[in-house]
């Protein structure tokens, strides 16, 4: 049981270091083939760091452990909401001033209602997957059309910032080659060790990729926006944010409904209603209940409470599931 545990670690740390290296190198690239910044935050960076919930889906599906492949995406929608924007909140209060990212909100808020309409039925199928992946190509053709009108957005000047730092072609290239060669490796030592830990503790896949899986494949996410909300990078943050959470929905879940189409455990209308519930808060929070715009430390304190108690009820009910 204590091996499984490490190897779950190891593969947790390995996914996150491997997408961070395809971000990147897939960035650099983007750079020095003149791509905006802006474009390359709002798309490949976006992708980038849902690289790991999109590499655990698709080895999860085809193990035929769908429960763990939509833990894992949807967990990470409340673990990036609760906890991470929660925690930054703490450390520093968040004021968005651009006007993509408040275009975004009702975008997530409709994706996320998209979501739960498609599973009412508690069913993942191929006409699901569909309909997300067209969400998805929409998506990408908006951003692209933001990322190129709106350069002098604050969004635009943050991601110009951090993309500042010089890599050379050759490094870039090795970085994404290093991303893409990990993923898929690091993704099938998670599965496999999270269905091991899940069947010794009598646990469901929903659950392990709820929690552990889903704290893990965020990491990229915490670590990003916890730097940025050190640096007041406040549109960044939120930003990767969000961006994350649509593409959880829209890029990663298709997967497994196109390779593994099939019910759902009962139960994931509970973790879809959090899901509704997070987002519900986000857009309430980033447009102003104080009337000012901005996400206070008391409003981050209460989301990183609804994260500890979600967290336990899962842990204190998981026998039942």
């Amino acid at each position: 049981m204590a091996i499984d545990f490490l190897f779950l670690l190891i593969g947790l740390v390995l996914i996150t270091w491997a997408a961070d290296k395809f971000v990147d190198g897939a960035a650099a690239i983007s750079r020095i083939m003149g791509i905006p910044p802006l474009l390359v935050g709002l798309t490949i960076v976006a992708i980038g760091t849902s690289a790991p919930e999109i590499f655990v889906a698709m080895t999860s599906a085809y193990k035929g452990n769908l429960g763990l492949a939509i833990g894992n995406a949807i967990g990470s929608n409340i673990t990036n909401v609760a906890l991470v924007l929660g925690l930054c909140a703490i450390i520093n209060p968040i004021k968005v001033r651009s006007r993509i990212l408040k275009r975004e909100y009702p975008i997530l808020f409709f994706t996320t209602f998209l979501l739960w309409m498609l599973l009412r039925d508690n069913h993942l199928s191929i006409f699901d997957g569909s309909i997300l992946l067209i969400g998805c190509i929409i998506l990408i053709l908006w951003f692209i059309k933001q990322g190129l009108a709106h350069q002098k957005d604050p969004l635009a000047q943050e991601y110009s910032t951090e993309f500042s730092c010089d890599i050379s072609l050759k490094k870039s290239i090795y970085y994404l080659v290093i991303g893409i060669i990990l993923l898929p490796i690091s993704s099938n030592i998670i599965v496999n060790n999270a269905i091991t830990i899940a069947k010794y503790l009598n646990i469901s896949d929903l659950v392990i990729g709820l929690t552990i899986v889903a704290f893990g494949t965020s990491l990229p996410e915490i670590i990003t926006a916890v730097v940025a909300s050190i640096k007041k990078e406040n549109e960044l943050l939120i930003g990767n944010i969000i961006g994350s959470n649509l593409f959880n929905i829209l890029a990663v879940l298709p997967f497994p409904a196109f390779i593994y189409p099939s019910q759902l455990d009962d139960n994931i209308q509970r973790d879809i209603m959090m899901v509704c519930f997070t987002t519900i808060l986000l857009f309430l929070f980033a447009f102003g209940l104080n009337g000012r715009g901005i996400i206070s430390r008391i409003e981050g304190l209460f989301l990183v409470t609804i994260y500890i108690g979600y967290i336990i009820y899962l842990v204190f009910t998981s026998s039942a599931l």
